[in-house]
């Protein structure tokens, strides 16, 4: 096997103990690498319902076999584990360097479990084969920039990469990230687990090189990639130049950009928050390892109440939660925002969308100024956003209460407030309203990790990619999402960037499938009905940890807003998602039983899970 270092680091903080292991031929056939490896770690070495914050958790870091080739657009790394926010399975993918650089220090991931002592929190450190468990005291409390850099001069290396978090880590914000640099591994509360271990962050370095099976293959292969892109308009010109920042726009115009709490689906506005209003705060464009499309915008304010701040970002989600949301279209109050959750290590879209539900609940007198500290929170109110997530992150006053996320915040509240408490399993709901792309709605409320839009994008329904389908219709949407559940889940193993994945590589899939063959030397890997395999046998495994962990049928939902109550206006007057109708095709579709969702003996044995059966 080429592509793979063929090591694995596991490391035990509670005796503070390292091991290395091998990875087996098996492992890659039949699983990949990254969210594949994640799933079956999590399996097998987790035999019974556990709670996220226990020592018992596990945090798996996986890279794929193309990271560190060269091979272009895969730069992420995944990280799983039991989710702070659901309880069930989580995977949270960053870009940028790291996981390149893991592989050039000779390491395919890392198995970290235990815990470090209380009032002895530690980081790691990687130089190649050399890894270490350093005292993190002097560092606890630093913002991730800070910490970032201070270990850089420290240790004399400004090529080190990080996963680290920040203080909302620190304190257990249960959406907290982990962040690499100014990029982020946000959903689920990855940063949160990783607080709970006392575990401040990982630093690498790697000088060495990840070796490819057949060169003379590889090449044409990579070049393949870039001539897709260069034919691609949306790629190459609009997604080079803007990033994600094209989206508010685009989506608000389809009647689906998440406005008020998701009570609208358009933004007044909207201009003011997307693509050339956020231009002219551009200073120049960032990329991740081996990625010609450069998506990153590195912005600052220059004037006004939040002058110096810079940011890489904000994302379209970013712009979704703090603008939709909670109905701001004040470009800079977004991204000092953006700054401020990337420093103390914030999940963009569970803060700002936790704001949003809480200013409903002021705005119905579910939460009062007794309840707020005195914080009038009303929609649309730009200068509480900033302030509002330093107390988050510190769990400070009424961000004490929102550190908890929207579902733990209704709970508390009560009085109804589940009516538009905008989750699924716990999961703060993404930037799509799926009244206007039902398809998307199927994907919410049977994605593994909750409310995501990583695991099933329905860009047939967005884009018109592969071909252009009724986004209103829910005839078709079952077979739909369970393709693209699948391609996600062999994009996330491989691992390939999302965005050129989701946006075009749907349409001619062999541009990236052709790249694993080559570089790993195993055959079966061009063949894309064996890698679908591979896909399914990762969802299945993914929905079989959330069994365990006590989800059901009954959580394959979506909030009531989105079932009952009909868009008011806009494009999509009037829909609302029927999900039970969908559901029903879709567990025929998976080979699951429709009363328990769960996955039949006879699916399992054909996806070669023949073990998980006899458990």
């Amino acid at each position: 096997m080429r592509g793979y270092t063929g090591k694995l680091l596991r490391i035990d903080l509670n005796e503070r103990k390292i091991a290395v292991e091998k990875i087996t031929e098996k492992l890659a056939r039949e699983y990949l690498g990254g969210r594949g490896w994640g799933a079956k770690i999590l399996f097998d070495e987790l035999d019974s319902r556990i709670d996220p914050f226990s020592p018992e958790n596990k945090i798996i870091i996986s890279t794929g076999p193309l990271n560190g080739t060269g091979a272009y657009s895969f730069s992420k790394c995944c990280i799983n584990s039991i989710s702070a926010l659901t309880g069930g399975c989580n995977r949270s993918m960053v870009g940028g360097h790291f996981a390149a650089e893991l592989k050039f220090a000779g390491w395919d991931g890392i198995i970290i479990e235990g815990r470090a002592e209380t009032k002895k929190p530690v980081y790691i450190l990687i130089r190649d084969s050399k890894v270490e468990i350093r005292d993190a005291s002097k560092y606890w409390g630093m913002t991730t920039n800070v910490f970032q850099e201070t270990l850089r001069k420290e240790l004399n290396d400004t090529r080190l990469r990080f996963l680290c978090i920040g203080p909302a880590g620190e304190r257990l914000v249960r959406y907290a990230a982990l962040i690499s640099d100014r990029r982020a591994a946000g959903r689920g509360g990855t940063g949160a687990i990783m607080g709970s271990k006392n575990l401040k962050g990982i630093a690498v370095r790697g000088t060495g090189k990840v070796e490819v099976a057949d060169s003379e293959g590889f090449k044409p292969a990579n070049s393949k990639v870039i001539e897709f892109y260069k034919s691609d308009k949306m790629i190459w010109e609009s997604f080079r130049k803007y990033g994600t920042q094209i989206g508010p726009n685009f989506f608000s115009e389809l009647g689906i950009f998440p406005t008020r709490n998701y009570k609208f689906g358009q933004l007044k506005g909207v201009e003011k928050i997307s693509d050339e209003a956020l231009h002219k705060y551009w200073k120049k464009n960032t990329a991740c390892y081996r990625c010609p499309i450069h998506c990153g915008n590195l912005l600052t304010v220059e004037d006004g109440p939040y002058k110096g701040v810079v940011t890489e970002g904000p994302e379209y989600e970013t712009l979704f939660s703090f603008g939709g949301a909670c109905e701001i279209n004040y470009a800079p109050t977004i991204i000092a925002a953006d700054m401020y959750c990337d420093q103390y290590g914030l999940d963009t879209i569970s803060t700002g969308a936790t704001i949003g539900f809480a200013m409903e609940c002021y705005e119905k007198g579910l939460l009062t100024k007794d309840d707020t500290g005195g914080v009038e929170l009303r929609f649309g109110d730009h200068e509480l956003i900033v302030n509002l997530v330093r107390k988050i992150a510190y769990r400070e006053g009424i961000g004490d209460l929102l550190a908890e996320g929207v579902k733990r915040v209704s709970e508390r509240i009560g009085k109804e407030s589940e009516e538009f408490a905008m989750h699924v399993k716990g999961l703060e709901l993404p930037g799509y309203d799926p009244r206007g792309s039902k398809g998307q709605g199927l994907g919410y409320a049977t994605n593994p990790r909750g409310g995501c839009h990583c695991q099933g994008y329905s860009i047939q329904e967005k884009f018109g990619i592969p071909e252009e389908v009724d986004r209103f219709s829910i005839k078709e949407k079952a077979r739909m999402m369970k393709w693209e559940q699948e391609y996600y889940c062999l994009l996330d193993s491989m691992i390939g960037c999302l965005f050129p994945g989701q946006m075009s590589v749907i349409k001619k899939i062999n541009v990236y499938t052709d790249l694993l063959a080559p570089v790993t030397g195993i055959k079966e890997f061009s063949e894309p009905e064996y890698l679908f395999k591979i896909g399914e046998r990762i969802f299945n495994l993914e929905r079989l940890i959330n069994i365990r962990q006590g989800l059901k049928r009954e959580d394959d939902t979506l909030p009531k807003r989105l079932l009952f109550e009909p868009m008011p206006e806009g494009p999509c007057k009037g829909q609302v998602v029927e999900l039970e109708s969908m559901l029903n095709e879709y567990y025929e579709l998976r080979g699951w039983d429709k009363n328990t969702g769960i996955p039949k003996g006879v699916k399992l044995k054909e996806l070669g899970l023949d073990v998980v059966v006899e458990k």
